[in-house]
């Protein structure tokens, strides 16, 4: 179970739970994340990436990727998509070996703008939690009228994971009666 820490108290994510996709994601492109998608399920341990880009100083280098070269970029290839609900805009984060949903899994958080974070499991793309964090900011409401590339305005930035306490802090854009708030989750 992953822990969600907000200013009113922690928030476990719930059970899964289906509802209807806007937008598709391609693992294939998600997935060079884990080692796995170039070298084959079993190959190799994947890395953790709990922040946006690797690290807290975003360097934006795996120093460990011993498998990812120029030769074996031509191999990746689409593994599967996910419809999601919404535009992803979040750097996704891999965490490798929890046990969740009945199974060890190799997890990839997804966050959207549509205020959604998506447990998947990394190499089949199977949905295994969901958790929304309420309705997003409609690009009507935004301060100047900006433009996002998306009708809303939700979970804009990457996440960031605390794997000592398992907790993810999450900002969050929500729209309630007519008032803008950013949350941290």
């Amino acid at each position: 179970m992953l822990r969600c820490r907000t200013v009113e108290g922690d928030i476990d994510m719930p059970m899964p739970r289906a509802f209807s996709s806007r937008t598709r994601i391609s693992l294939g492109s998600l997935l060079f994340l884990s080692v796995a998608a170039v070298a084959g399920p079993g190959a190799a341990q994947s890395q953790s990436v709990l922040t946006y880009h690797y690290d807290y100083l975003r360097t934006g280098w795996n120093s460990n990727e011993t498998i990812l070269t120029p030769a074996t970029v031509p191999s990746l290839q689409l593994l599967t998509s996910v419809s999601l609900d919404e535009q992803v805009d979040a750097q996704p984060l891999l965490v490798p070996g929890l046990t969740i949903a009945g199974g060890t899994h190799d997890l990839l958080y997804v966050a959207t703008e549509g205020n959604t974070l998506y447990a998947l499991d990394a190499a089949t793309g199977a949905i295994l939690l969901t958790r929304n964090f309420g309705t997003p900011v409609p690009e009507s409401a935004l301060p100047g009228q900006c433009n996002n590339n998306s009708g809303v305005v939700g979970i804009n930035s990457t996440p960031v994971i605390d794997p000592a306490s398992s907790t993810m802090y999450v900002m969050v854009y929500t729209y309630d009666n007519n008032d803008c708030r950013a949350v941290l989750r």
